[in-house]
């Protein structure tokens, strides 16, 4: 399964409001700004005016502001300072003597990438914040909050821009502009990789160590990252050999683990992904990898042995990227074309049959494809054009069809969008568009989709914030 300068924290007084003089009879409060649209991460401050019965400005008059959506704007309740945490809108008043005023508040997200996780979603935004949306479960989201959210909000914790991001099982990663590794939510198996196991965190925290990565990956309980020399290191839980780095140096509860990034030995990739307990890479030349669980042939090695170290995919293909999910792993060879292997019982290796194979398959259609993603039981591809086909289990709409048919070949998406980028989470599936907005579909029972509800989307709609 799978840029802007971060704000500060704005510290909000909540200190309590003293009266006013008895001799002043405040007729009138009014608003600098009585609308404003806010990027989401953003603060700025209203100024507020109070008249008096004479036609005066009141001196030093003690203001209390309030909000009417906290999770989409917080404001200093003596300074009127708002600060933007979560897309969409809502209404900040300010009061005086009972005179009040009000300001609409539009919080924007302008996302610039997506990535579905189990049962959330998380992106980066335009100026180099972090968003993320739906089960907050253990503290996924990254808000500081254990509420869930329907809509994109801030993630709190990172001081610096961020560029990457990765949803996990219960946990989320991401890296900074200078390739910083931060993590948050479910730490368990020691998958934020800070050195310990247990506490989560509902606050991104920096991943242990000094180095710099340039893209991250996220499973359901361990993390891998990739630095710009194509050293792989891997962290987290590690019971079905997922780390790719032996026998783990730890025991986390119920399983094995390492507390911190540990290089996998003797193996340079050009790409990496993380999927449920395994993980694959491609490295250069074009020969594929897997680590992990192989109960389901997710390996493709043509066997059912799990390995703890990396093992070659069979089949002497040229691969250009791959994508790794629960029970089953797909990849693009270099001329475009997409094989899958692994669990097939909703057809989700699209060579229509519901059958498993442990070595790599050609996905039906001849489609040409330049990115691949894989979710939970499905799989989705774009071609050179920006279409959208998906195939394998569509019960919650994840293939974007508007029916919810299952397909074991690819089913274009019923919308004329066309995408840059895919991401196919557990039982949904997103997407940036050509035109750079974020899209989700699927099953929405935690709000995953982002868009300000809990109603499933057989076709997909576009996140709130856009």
């Amino acid at each position: 399964m799978m840029p802007a300068t971060r704000l500060a924290v704005v510290a909000l007084a909540t200190t309590a409001c003293s009266d006013l003089p008895t001799d002043v009879d405040v007729q009138s409060v009014t608003l600098s700004e009585t609308s404003l649209v806010l990027a989401l991460g953003n603060t700025t401050a209203l100024t507020a005016t109070a008249i008096d019965a004479n036609g005066q400005v009141v001196v030093d008059p003690d203001f209390r502001w309030s909000t009417n959506g906290p999770a989409i704007a917080l404001v200093g309740q003596r300074t009127g300072v708002v600060a933007a945490v979560g897309a969409g809108a809502t209404t900040i008043a300010v009061e005086l003597d009972g005179q009040s005023a009000e300001a609409q508040i539009s919080v924007t997200a302008d996302l610039k990438s997506i990535e579905s996780g189990a049962f959330h979603t998380c992106g980066t935004t335009a100026l180099g914040r972090l968003a993320c949306w739906g089960s907050n479960a253990s503290g996924k989201l990254g808000t500081g909050t254990l509420f869930a959210n329907r809509t994109p909000a801030l993630v709190t914790g990172m001081t610096t821009q961020a560029r990457d991001a990765s949803a996990g099982g219960n946990f989320s990663c991401a890296l900074d502009t200078g390739g910083s590794a931060y993590c948050w939510g479910s730490n368990s198996r020691g998958q934020l990789g800070i050195g310990s196991a247990g506490q989560p965190h509902a606050s991104a925290v920096p991943v242990t160590g000094t180095l710099a990565f340039e893209s991250i990956t996220t499973g359901d309980h361990h993390a891998c990252a990739l630095t710009a020399a194509g050293e792989a290191y891997c962290w987290g839980g590690g019971g079905w050999g997922q780390l790719g780095v032996g026998p783990p140096a730890t025991v986390c509860g119920p399983e094995p683990c390492e507390l911190q990034p540990r290089r996998i030995d003797n193996i340079t990739f050009e790409h990496i992904i993380a999927g449920f307990q395994h993980t694959c890479g491609v490295v250069v030349g074009g020969d594929a990898y897997c680590w992990g669980i192989n109960v389901a042939g997710t390996l493709g090695d043509s066997t059912s042995q799990s390995s703890d170290t990396p093992v070659l995919v069979s089949g002497g293909h040229s691969f250009e990227s791959i994508a790794a999910a629960d029970d089953h792993t797909c990849a693009i060879t270099v001329n475009g074309s997409a094989f899958c292997w692994g669990a097939s019982q909703d057809g989700q290796l699209g060579d229509g049959t519901e059958s498993l194979k442990r070595y790599p398959v050609r996905v039906l259609g001849g489609h040409v494809f330049t990115a691949i993603s894989v979710g939970g039981t499905h799989s989705c591809g774009l071609t050179t054009i920006g279409e959208m086909f998906c195939w394998g289990r569509n019960i919650e709409g994840e293939l974007g069809t508007g029916t919810r048919d299952n397909s074991t070949s690819p089913v274009p998406a019923g919308t004329p969008v066309r995408f840059v980028s895919v991401s196919a989470g557990a039982t949904h599936t997103c997407g940036m568009s050509t035109t750079g907005d974020a899209y989700c579909w699927g099953w929405n029972i935690t709000g995953q989709l982002g868009v300000g509800t809990g109603r499933d989307r057989l076709l997909p709609a576009m996140v709130a914030g856009q």
